[in-house]
């Protein structure tokens, strides 16, 4: 389901964002962990801003193949649990390492799509009644599925006094949420 791939991607690449947190006093490794904590903590919420923009603009998307944008990511988020680790910086650079649990998405969707491929009860049906059936299947999988636990490296990068993700974070967070 390729609909269901690219909001995801989606969602990662909201989720790389600027630490808009100016220096007033703290630490450079202090500001980007309150910076990470803060983008990690919206992700887990299926409440938070940045899932409503999403919703908003891809939840009609997933509507067309019969799934709920809301249920998925309630289902998915389900489990989510991060520690941030050893804060690296060199300069106007960092890395952080961060623990990332949760359901990984990927394996679910390719598992349900060959089960569901290869179930000969299902030639003959319509696309809509194999988007029907294709959307309960991905909901109970992805219910069903174990978090899994994956250690990224995040790179950040110094501006003023101001850090950012810098390249390589979303592929970083890909690999966590989506099982890559």
């Amino acid at each position: 389901m390729k609909k269901l791939a690219l909001i995801v991607l989606a969602a990662i690449m909201s989720c790389t964002m600027l630490f808009a947190l100016a220096g007033c006093g703290k630490s450079d490794e202090v500001i980007i962990k309150e910076g990470l904590t803060t983008e990690l903590d919206a992700f887990k919420d299926p409440s938070s801003d940045m899932w409503k923009d999403i919703t908003a603009s891809e939840g009609p998307s997933l509507e067309q193949v019969g799934l709920e944008m809301q249920a998925v990511i309630g289902a998915w988020t389900e489990g989510f649990s991060y520690e941030i680790g050893t804060i690296t910086i060199t300069g106007d650079s960092a890395v952080a390492e961060v623990r990332i649990t949760c359901k990984q998405l990927m394996p679910v969707i390719s598992a349900t799509a060959d089960a569901l491929m290869s179930d000969e009860a299902n030639v003959g049906l319509t696309e809509e009644e194999l988007y029907a059936k294709y959307a309960d299947a991905i909901m109970n999988n992805l219910k069903a599925a174990d978090p899994q636990t994956t250690t990224v490296t995040i790179p950040c990068t110094k501006s003023g006094n101001n850090w950012t993700e810098a390249t390589g974070a979303e592929t970083q967070y890909a690999n966590a949420l989506m099982g890559q």
